[in-house]
């Protein structure tokens, strides 16, 4: 008879990425065998350890119902804002995202993330940029406005985050916006001129960005140094992806100019993993899911299988 009989239970899902579950017992003893007594030693019985929770795998949807309601906001200069709020229906949400579009863009590039981060439990308002034009851009007046919207709205714990100037954008809120927690950048562009770099100095909370490849759609990857001087930063590269991969949904008018190579990873598996580590960031630091940690640093398992797979890089 085997002294020991060992299980291996492999994971079969991204969402189980600690590693295989062992299991295992002793076999030797017979049901006729007489226990031992056990020797009190007067010593406390040590606590079993606790295993920690399995990693959440958010590149998939989550299994929240939600629900939009639309609007429009009147800001400073008699701008009308129309703007959309995604909010989750079967939990109780803890924080909002406040998210920014990019340059001469709109909020309709925006849908997916709404609809992806409302479905873990995350509310989001989107909107489209009153100043964000060829004739007109002014990215600290669209934070401005972007702040006072969600105070309109009533929003409490905020988290920025844009794509292209739209990060620019959200930089500038989330240092001037005190119930702000953390600023997150989707491929951001910090274009000559732009007022951004002068916020970064009254940052106090993380500002953490994900990059594309180099290319003159994002200025030569000109945001990475807007996040890389912050109180609290972390940037990461996901590797062959474009300036059209951070939206949700894309168009032609991006695809055209922007597209980039996809020698190892495709666009399904681009979004995936941009998905995934945004929707750990704002889940990690809205305070909904303590595993979102784990997308982003040195050691967490999904950071390191993503690594591993050459599918991201620090920078």
């Amino acid at each position: 008879m085997l002294n020991a009989l060992i299980l291996f239970t492999a994971c079969s899902s991204a969402s189980d990425v600690d590693g295989p579950t062992l299991q295992w017992w002793d076999d030797s003893a017979s049901p006729t065998d007489t226990a031992k007594p056990v020797e009190d030693t007067g010593e406390p019985t040590p606590e079993p350890p606790v295993e920690p929770a399995p990693t959440t795998d958010f590149r998939s949807p989550g299994n929240q119902a939600g629900s939009t309601t639309t609007g429009t906001f009147t800001a400073s200069g008699n701008c009308r804002l129309d703007w959309t709020w995604y909010q989750p229906t079967d939990t109780e949400v803890t924080g909002t995202v406040i998210l920014s579009h990019g340059f001469m863009r709109n909020q309709n590039r925006m849908t997916g993330w709404g609809e992806h981060l409302s479905s873990w439990g995350i509310g989001v308002v989107t909107a489209t940029l009153c100043h964000s034009s060829i004739f007109d851009i002014d990215s600290e007046q669209n934070a401005r406005d972007m702040i006072a919207l969600a105070d309109h709205l009533d929003i409490g714990t905020r988290l920025f985050m844009g794509h292209s100037n739209g990060g620019a954008v959200s930089i500038i809120a989330a240092a001037l916006d005190t119930q702000a927690v953390a600023v997150l950048g989707l491929d951001p562009v910090d274009a000559r001129g732009e007022p951004a770099a002068e916020f970064v100095g009254q940052l106090s909370v993380p500002a953490y960005a994900l990059m594309g490849e180099s290319s003159s759609c994002n200025s030569s990857a000109s945001g990475t140094s807007l996040f890389l001087t912050g109180s609290e930063n972390r940037v990461l590269k996901v590797t062959e992806s474009d300036h059209c991969d951070f939206e949700s949904p894309s168009d032609w008018v991006c695809t055209t100019a922007c597209n980039g190579s996809n020698r190892t990873f495709d666009d399904e598996s681009l979004q995936a993993t941009i998905r995934g580590l945004s929707t750990a960031f704002a889940a990690w630091m809205l305070g909904q899911d303590a595993t979102g940690e784990r997308w982003w640093h040195d050691g967490g398992d999904a950071f390191d299988e993503l690594s591993s797979a050459g599918a991201i890089s620090t920078l």
